[in-house]
């Protein structure tokens, strides 16, 4: 007899359906009127009043672990009083047990247990409920479910040793990578928007709130719950079913390279999920870890892609549908909630491994199956007594839509909606529409923000007296001020102010003083006083106190060549003045002059003349060959006017008064005066009507000997 050699070990077979079993029992009750119909009304798990003849009932359901149900009814009768009979037969309490056994028909005999035990496959759980009586008698009703066999050899389980390519395959931050994937089929069109589960809203927000509610009513029932985040494909037109587009990675390839591509998707019954590649070796190998059909729910599907040893590399991994060609009005709409690629041969770790059990214990929050054993046995059962065992509760991130909790403490908290009368956080205060932080104002010093119909603020403050604060009431009172001592030193918004400034443009304004960026201007009892550039000089108008200057050059007949510290114009007529001193004295040191300036009148001809008026220096002089020069004195000078008139001519020249105005001396009145040849005449206005007169005679020697 020839006895080979012993063969390697086969493959894995495949993983067998999960058993059924029972999860919880729950037993609610309720009085009724009837014995043989249950009651239709409210269960209560404790136990109600039942009045004499009257029946209770108990109802008892049992939840397996494929969450399948089933219930048991059992009464009994509330005894009445006879005419001379004993009093009426009560319930006094209920207790229910439970107990494993091999048989489904006869109850065991075995210890009753309050919890319920393990009970292996194909075994039975029992439960027994013992109802007592007020009258010391009791009842006992038996209810029995069978926990499923082992089901037949699942397929194979795919491990997956490799590095993660893309680390956010929930979309928590953003696309994960992830790029549309044109339609290949005569003018289709895809559309990829990320979307939130629970809004069904685009990131965006660029959809109504009814097109939002019916995309988020679509793609229910996802999986993973960290994230509230999925990608909505949506794809229809084009000519031909075999390439509806949809979203690709285009990871690069190399040789011998082995990459699996999971995707968790709710896709439509009749279409297909299909992976495209660009080259990448010869004899490359594409294998289908699940099935790829959509069934219209949430499923996993699994592609791996081992590439050839040699040849041309590009990239790979571009997913699509095929299926029926729809419509723009009625498009193919599905939704991926998870979606990376793992490069097998990176490293030695695995980050997935694709078996029933080890899904199933993802599901429930552990790593892998072993974790969810090892959990299981040093802090019990994931369900006890029907609800959720908080010993096995211990999480860094809590997400829920509904929570009563007396006491929260977590690294990282997520809720949709927090709703609370006050909440402190880190020195804030959150209540009643109010943000504050420190005192409250009015109270003490702090900070506050505040929202509500008739107030929008924050403030930052020292007290009431003392504060900044950004607001909007409504459209016609809004800004930033800020208060010192009670009074408001700046505002700028609805309203804008500096002190007592009005800001209005480039103006600073106050009651009687503006300022810009050019221009100082006093205004008192409708006087001006202009410091800058207007008026212009050589218009009319107000007076001017120029420009402050520390070299002048070229500037209202000022020489290029002079330094000014000052320049004082006034419009050339009767009733501007370029500085005006009302009252006090006029000082001038020794080493101030005054430099006066000087018109020299050119008269020819018979009895030339001029007419001297404020416009005038007070220097006139006199040339030319005209005869008996004339020079007349505008009437309606003012007091103080003088004249200095000199000639360069041989001849004399006449001085005249206009109007009512006259020449005094000794009592007499003069209309005119008249030089005696050349010499100098000085003329001076003494009141409304009187001017005099004085002659200037020298002798002019043509030597000088002392």
């Amino acid at each position: 007899m020839i006895i080979g050699t012993h063969g390697a070990t086969g493959d894995k077979g495949d993983t067998g359906a999960a058993g059924k079993g029972v999860k919880s029992t729950t037993v609610t009750y309720q009085s009724s009127t009837g014995g043989t119909t249950a009651p239709t009304g409210t269960w209560s798990s404790s136990i109600p009043a039942v009045p004499a003849g009257s029946y209770l009932w108990s109802k008892t359901e049992i939840t397996y672990t494929d969450n399948q149900k089933s219930t048991v009814y059992s009464v009994a009768r509330m005894g009445t009083n006879g005419t001379n009979g004993n009093a009426g037969n009560g319930v006094s309490s209920t207790t229910v047990t439970y107990q494993a056994s091999t048989s489904g028909t006869i109850a065991p005999t075995g210890a009753w247990s309050g919890t319920i035990p393990s009970v292996s496959a194909g075994s039975f759980l029992w439960t027994k409920t013992v109802i007592s009586y007020t009258n010391g008698t009791s009842s006992t009703i038996y209810s029995v479910g069978k926990m499923g066999n082992t089901g037949t050899q699942g397929i194979p389980g795919e491990s997956v040793n490799g590095k993660m390519l893309y680390k956010d395959p929930e979309f928590k931050v953003g696309l994960n990578g992830t790029r549309t994937y044109g339609a290949q089929n005569g003018g289709g069109t895809v559309v990829i928007s990320r979307t939130k589960k629970s809004t069904g809203q685009n990131q965006a927000g660029s959809l109504t709130s009814t097109e939002a509610a019916q995309i988020k009513e679509k793609l229910a029932g996802s999986p993973y719950s960290e994230s509230d985040w999925c990608l909505y494909i949506k794809c229809h037109g084009g000519t031909s079913t075999g390439h509806l587009g949809g979203f690709y990675f285009g990871n690069q390839s190399r040789a011998n390279a082995v990459f699996i591509v999971k995707v968790s998707a709710k896709i439509p019954v009749g279409y297909t999920l299909k992976n495209a590649h660009n080259s990448h070796g010869t004899g490359y190998k594409q294998e289908f870890l699940t099935p790829m059909v959509g069934t219209g729910k949430y499923e996993t599907y699994i592609f791996k892609e081992t590439c050839g040893p040699t040849g041309t590399f590009n990239t790979v991994n571009h997913l699509y549908l095929s299926g029926p060609v729809t419509t723009e009005a009625a498009p193919c709409e599905w939704f991926v909630d998870y979606a990376t690629v793992f490069d097998q041969t990176s490293d030695g770790y695995a980050d997935i491994e694709i078996v029933t059990k080890d899904s199933f214990a993802v599901q429930l929050g552990f790593t892998n199956f072993e974790a969810l054993k090892a959990n299981a046995l040093t802090k019990g059962p994931l369900i006890k007594a029907g609800l959720i065992n908080a010993d096995v509760i211990d999480v860094n991130t809590l997400a829920a839509n509904n929570a009563f909790i007396d006491k929260l403490r977590t690294n990282i908290l997520k809720a949709n909606v927090i709703t609370a009368n006050m909440i402190s956080v880190i020195g804030f205060t959150f209540a009643d529409n109010k943000i504050i932080g420190g005192k409250d104002f009015g109270v003490g010093p702090g900070v506050k923000v505040t929202s509500t119909d008739s107030e929008k603020s924050f403030k930052a403050y020292k007290d009431a007296s003392n504060y900044i604060s950004m607001y909007y009431n409504s459209a016609s009172d809004w800004g930033l001020k800020g208060v010192v001592g009670g009074a408001e030193l700046l505002k700028l918004g609805i309203t804008n102010k500096l002190g007592p400034f009005a800001i209005e443009g480039s103006w600073l304004r106050g009651s009687n003083l503006a300022l810009s960026g050019s221009q100082l201007n006093f205004s008192y009892s409708g006087h001006q006083v202009y410091v800058g550039s207007h008026p212009d000089m050589t218009t009319a108008g107000n007076a001017k106190l120029g420009t402050f200057m520390l070299s002048g050059g070229g500037y209202g007949g000022l020489g290029s060549n002079k330094q000014v510290a000052l320049i004082a114009g006034a419009p050339n007529n009767g009733n501007s003045y370029a500085m005006a001193v009302t009252q006090g004295m006029l000082k001038m040191f020794s080493n101030a002059h005054i430099v006066s300036g000087v018109s020299r009148a050119y008269m020819t001809g018979t009895n030339p003349g001029i007419t001297l008026g404020n416009e005038h220096p007070n220097m006139i002089c006199l040339y030319g060959t005209g005869n008996r020069k004339k020079v007349n004195l505008y009437a309606g000078m003012e007091i103080g006017s003088h004249f200095f008139i000199t000639s360069e001519a041989s001849q004399g020249f006449d001085v005249l008064c206009t109007g009512s105005e006259r020449f005094y001396r000794n009592g007499n009145t003069y209309v005119a005066v008249q030089s005696s040849g050349q010499d100098t005449v000085l003329v001076m206005k003494t009141d409304t009507y009187k001017w005099t007169a004085c002659q200037l005679p020298i002798n002019w020697l043509g030597t000088w000997n002392p």
